[in-house]
């Protein structure tokens, strides 16, 4: 029996009509429920990722509007409101206040066509966008972060496209083995712009229950190590390169 349904993923789809959906209630409450176990082992692995408070979302943190359903995992209260500060909302205090849309997360998604697990960084995230885009301007954590991206299974997808379904404009990690590709590919990201994601995706009704759990802990761990390169942190601070080269490219520069 798999987790998921085909009856699942079609009740993703808008709800027409008055009365109760028992297939969409009962495919958010699945979701929430695998939520809360892989939250439980990534609390064992020490991994700094966090359901967000407010629960699940129907849409997307890429897509509001989009025919699925979501939850998310991102950084803790505290580093989130600090980081939300820094982009400009100075009276942000508690945590009903924090919007996930402005930070990483790594996001489980049902939707009628596929289950997903993503990391994906919105360009409402700018102040973590502009850290990937500060990294890989510099050679030595460039390098190391192509190396961390080839490393992951091959059938992961990469890139920077808005929505929730799969986009004809994305790479495999099996297509990022040569290093100039990947370079190309990387120095078409724009902060504030594009969604920088990455993620494998399954198709319909096709994980079993009783290997769902280990199989999205193994993409979570996967992406996770993604995660970690590119958040920004005190110690993780990588956005003074990218306003140097945005600075370097400006018109009124002498």
């Amino acid at each position: 029996m798999t987790y998921f349904t085909p009856e699942h993923h079609q009740a993703c789809r808008p709800v027409t009509g008055s009365g109760v959906y028992p297939a969409r209630a009962e495919a958010l409450g699945r979701l929430v429920h695998l939520q809360q176990r892989l939250a439980n082992r990534l609390r064992v692995a020490n991994f700094d990722l966090h359901p967000f408070h407010a629960g699940p979302i129907v849409g997307s943190v890429s897509d509001r509007q989009a025919h699925a359903l979501s939850v998310q995992f991102m950084r803790a209260v505290g580093p989130a409101l600090t980081v939300e500060r820094l982009m400009g909302r100075e009276g942000i205090a508690s945590v009903q206040q924090i919007v996930v849309q402005h930070h990483p997360s790594l996001e489980l998604r049902l939707q009628p066509d596929h289950f997903v697990v993503e990391l994906i960084v919105p360009s409402e995230a700018w102040w973590d966008q502009q850290n990937i885009s500060g990294k890989l301007r510099v050679q030595r954590q460039r390098l190391a972060f192509f190396s961390l991206l080839q490393s992951l299974d091959a059938d992961f997808c990469l890139g920077f496209w808005q929505g929730a379904h799969l986009s004809e404009l994305h790479l495999e990690v099996r297509h990022l083995q040569k290093t100039d590709i990947l370079h190309e590919w990387l120095s078409t990201f724009e902060p504030s712009k594009d969604h920088f994601r990455l993620g494998r995706w399954y198709g319909v009704a096709t994980l079993p229950e009783a290997t769902i759990e280990a199989e999205v802990l193994r993409a979570a761990r996967g992406l996770y190590a993604v995660y970690e390169a590119i958040l920004w942190t005190s110690e993780n601070n990588y956005r003074e390169a990218h306003l140097q080269a945005i600075s370097q490219l400006s018109p009124d520069k002498d």
